[in-house]
């Protein structure tokens, strides 16, 4: 695992040995954790911390220059989490084992930062892959905080984005384990026409 630094806005629960890290890390700037509007992207599995960050970097490039001004005032902020080994053949052989640490990380990212941001606040979560897992498992988290007496405090989620989802399409089945999770929130997943398994089975 690179231990590079990162000069961007990121938070990590990731953790030597590839466990979920109990304190989750907030390298951002202050500003920008402050911004109306929060983009939070999450990366898929078999992703490094270096992988990753230019997978980011990419992406928030691409999309500030098809935005333009749209996103002068847009805070985008980066979500690392354990999705691989440092071993390629491990990492294969333990794709599996990814989904506990999943939603691990959802709880961590949750409860240690998106319930601390202001409830005037909006986020919108890109997701790839298993990186799905995380934001679905995120939604169910603050579904449980609703039902808790100190309540759900924090910033609202108003899209998710799920791209290429690894999560099977019974949990995206509105009403299900992971269905409209918070009131003014909804879940887009994009696929392929040809893909059956990602399609609204209806």
């Amino acid at each position: 695992m690179s231990s590079e630094p990162s000069t961007r806005n990121e938070l990590s629960v990731r953790a030597p040995g590839e466990f979920v890290s109990r304190v989750l890390v907030d390298t951002g700037s202050p500003q920008h954790r402050d911004l109306d509007q929060i983009v939070l992207l999450i990366h898929g599995y078999q992703n490094s911390e270096t992988k990753a960050r230019r997978a980011f970097e990419r992406f928030e490039t691409g999309l500030r220059t098809m935005a333009g001004a749209a996103m002068r005032d847009v805070g985008i902020w980066d979500f690392q989490w354990p999705g691989s080994h440092p071993v390629w053949p491990i990492s294969v052989a333990t794709y599996s084992n990814k989904v506990g640490a999943a939603e691990l990380s959802a709880e961590r990212l949750v409860r240690q930062w998106l319930a601390l941001l202001r409830p005037d606040q909006s986020v919108y979560i890109v997701a790839h892959s298993l990186g799905c897992r995380v934001a679905m498992a995120a939604m169910q988290t603050i579904a449980e905080m609703y039902e808790e007496p100190a309540g759900y405090p924090g910033a609202r989620v108003r899209k998710v984005f799920l791209l290429a989802a690894a999560v099977p399409v019974r949990l995206c089945v509105p009403g299900r384990t992971f269905g409209a999770a918070v009131d003014a929130s909804r879940q887009y997943v994009f696929h392929s026409r040809s893909d059956r398994v990602l399609q609204d089975p209806g």
